[in-house]
């Protein structure tokens, strides 16, 4: 037995060795050959790819048995620009390759016809380019396909097409997604080739201008489990033969102009889960469509202007519901107490229709929830009292109702919110907003047009830093107060705002200079208040600030000329107020309309035509003309008509959308921009 001893040990370390060999795969020389062609095609980007052995290169996998390259994973690459016709070919040598992935790379021009020498390929994702063109026919060679995904962005849509001939060749296809592809067959050819895709489970034709009635032959797919056929004009009822499709999960008929009545029988689809039918003309009784049925739903989104009706309590006992989307219907009566039985809910939006009564204290046992937006209703009463059950909420949106009564301070134990708006309500009393003093993510915040009365004083502010030690944003402190109201901000709640909204309410005293260390800050509103005192000198650090409207109140003294330095400020409206002196001239100032001034009877200067004191051809400002101003006289009618119809022109419905992206600000400040220039053109003819 001893003399096997060194036999046996040898055997054990061969075998060793052949298994380290076998995990360290060598890539065949000529194929990395091609990929280094293929790199230096588009400008040696792909800057990991280094080193020998290209089997070790980020997003290539080689065969543990052939050593040749079977998978590339080329997304989000950022290689913008590239024509793919100079640039992908050597790709197309690489005969074994069976997994591509080359989404989200700006590729542009034609889909190369050559990709269709890839016979072995199963998987091919190029979407989120900017392909143009016809989609080649030889794509029908690739028939071991089991997945292709050629969905376009959405600045692409149309500008590739395709009759979709190349589908009746591909049988093993079981994953198709084309959005925002235009399909050129008509619905009959378009069911023909579909037809034969037996294996397919999931199905994207979103946005593809399909405009005849749905395809019957979809109904041939009895394996599909996803149908998303969105954006498209069918201009037909849903056909009744959906509900043979027995393995439906998803369904989403989004803005296609349905018409006709809601097919109820969809409810008994035993694993329908997703179901998306809003923005059509479709027609029903709420109460009915969510009265009975829908065993595993867990998604619905569905309005339009003839869906009416009652939510029926019985919808308490759909557990599986994670979303409730039934915005811009005619949906009325009260707001049913079982949605506090559905504890999976992370989305309520029951906006823009009429509803009535009180929000249900039974909604703060949603723990999950994320977005509850019941704005646009008639709602009355109370808002609930202990909010602290909405562990997970990010916004809450209850505009344009009638709600009345105090702000409750457990509005401050939603620790993860991010947006509040509660304007345009019957709100008053007593609020803190000291209780977000643990709120850190708040970014923005509309209280306006309520029945609050309130004061602003300033109070402390004091740095915080950041984790490398260096010093951040300011915690700010910043109270209003009054007989019946305090509204302090405190610690970090304002350090993510954006957007403030305190306008159209009785606040009083002055402005607080803490308001300056809001570096973040690009939309203030604080009109149509009482407020007091001088513009604050901290205003020149809002470096962000585009939007700062101040009209209608009764601020004195002069603009800080300092102010000129804030170089994103394009709209500042201080009309209406008690202002005087010279209006700065230096950096935006030099593009205001001289709309944003009037009714400060001692402002002068550009772009007014009172000249200052000293100035060449000066035009003296008579105190008895100024007295009068100050009994009544403010300024012209004219100019009264062209406040109410410069402020009818959106700012407070487009606020949303300003606050969230900066191409939107920059299209509503030049709207409002465009607005004054129009009146004030009225006022000189006048």
């Amino acid at each position: 037995m001893e003399k096997y001893k060194w036999v046996m040990l040898f055997m054990s370390w061969s075998t060793a060795i052949i298994c380290c060999n076998c995990n360290n795969i060598e890539c065949l020389p000529k194929e990395r050959q091609i990929l280094v062609r293929f790199n230096t095609e588009v400008g040696g980007l792909i800057t990991s790819w280094k080193g020998f052995n290209c089997c070790e290169w980020d997003g290539v996998e080689c065969s543990n048995r052939t050593s040749h390259v079977t998978q590339l994973r080329l997304s989000n690459l950022v290689l913008q620009n590239l024509s793919a016709i100079h640039t992908l070919p050597p790709l197309f040598e690489l005969k074994q390759l069976e997994y591509l992935d080359i989404s989200s790379n700006g590729f542009t021009g034609a889909i190369p016809a050559g990709i269709s020498a890839l016979k072995e390929l199963k998987h091919l994702d190029m979407s989120n380019n900017f392909f143009e063109g016809e989609i080649p026919l030889l794509l029908g060679n690739l028939s071991n396909l089991q997945y292709l995904n050629i969905a376009m962005p959405r600045k692409n849509e149309f500008k590739c097409w395709s009759s979709l001939e190349w589908a009746r060749n591909l049988p093993k296809l079981q994953y198709l997604s084309m959005k925002h592809v235009a399909v050129t067959s008509s619905g009959k050819e378009l069911g023909e080739f579909i037809s034969s895709l037996h294996n397919l489970h999931f199905l994207e034709m979103r946005n593809c201008k399909l405009s005849d009635p749905i395809p019957t032959a979809i109904l041939n797919l009895t394996s599909l489990t996803h149908l998303i056929l969105r954006g498209n004009k069918f201009s037909s009822p849903l056909p009744p033969w959906l509900v043979n499709m027995t393995n439906l999960q998803w369904l989403n008929f989004h803005d296609c102009n349905l018409t006709g009545p809601f097919p109820l029988i969809l409810s008994i689809l035993p694993h329908l889960q997703f179901l998306r039918m809003d923005s059509n003309n479709l027609s029903g009784n709420i109460t009915e469509i969510l009265g009975s049925g829908w065993p595993e739903l867990s998604s619905i989104s569905l309005s339009g202007p003839r869906i009416s009706g009652r939510i029926p309590p019985s919808i308490g006992s759909i557990s599986s519901l994670t979303n409730i989307s039934l915005e811009g219907s005619k949906i009325s009566g009260q707001i049913p107490a079982s949605l506090g039985n559905l504890r999976l809910l992370e989305n309520l939006s029951l906006q823009n229709n009429s509803l009535t009564g009180t929000i249900p204290s039974s909604l703060t046992q949603l723990s999950k929830l994320k977005h509850l937006d019941l704005s646009f209703n008639q709602l009355t009463g109370n808002l609930p009292s202990q909010l602290d059950g909405f562990l997970s909420l990010r916004t809450l949106f209850l505009e344009s109702n009638k709600l009345n009564g105090t702000i409750p301070k457990s509005l401050g134990d939603l620790l993860r919110v991010q947006r509040i708006d509660l304007g345009f309500n019957l709100l008053q009393g007593r609020f803190s907003l000291q209780v977000f003093q643990n709120t850190s993510s708040l970014t923005r915040l509309r209280l306006s047009h309520n029945q609050l009365t309130a004061g602003m004083v300033q109070v402390g502010s004091s740095k915080v830093q950041s984790n490398n030690g260096t010093a951040s944003y300011y915690k700010e402190e910043v109270s209003v107060t009054n007989k019946e109201t305090e509204l302090v901000y405190v610690d970090s709640i304002l350090l993510l705002v954006t957007c403030i909204d305190l306008s159209g309410n009785q606040l009083s005293g002055i402005i607080p200079s803490t308001i300056g260390a809001l570096f973040g800050l690009v939309i203030l509103n604080i009109s149509r208040n009482n407020l007091s005192g001088e513009i604050p000198q901290t205003f020149v650090k809002l470096e962000q600030i585009e939007s700062l409207d101040l009209s209608y109140n009764k601020l004195e003294g002069k603009i800080p000329v300092e102010m000129q330095v804030l170089h994103f400020l394009a709209v500042f409206i201080v009309s209406n107020n008690r202002l005087s002196g010279k209006i700065p001239t230096g950096g935006q100032f030099s593009t205001f309309n001289v709309a944003y001034f009037y009714g400060n009877p001692s402002l002068c200067g550009f772009p007014l035509d009172v000249r200052c004191a000293g100035s060449p051809g000066i035009i003296p400002i008579d105190k008895n003309e100024n007295d009068k101003v100050e009994e009544g006289t403010e300024a012209p009618w004219y100019w009264y008509i062209s406040c109410m119809a410069t402020f009818a022109i959106g700012f407070w419905g487009v606020f949303a959308l300003v606050c969230a992206r900066r191409t939107l600000r920059r299209r509503y400040i030049n709207m409002l921009d465009e607005a004054v220039v129009s009146f004030s053109s009225l006022i000189t003819m006048h």
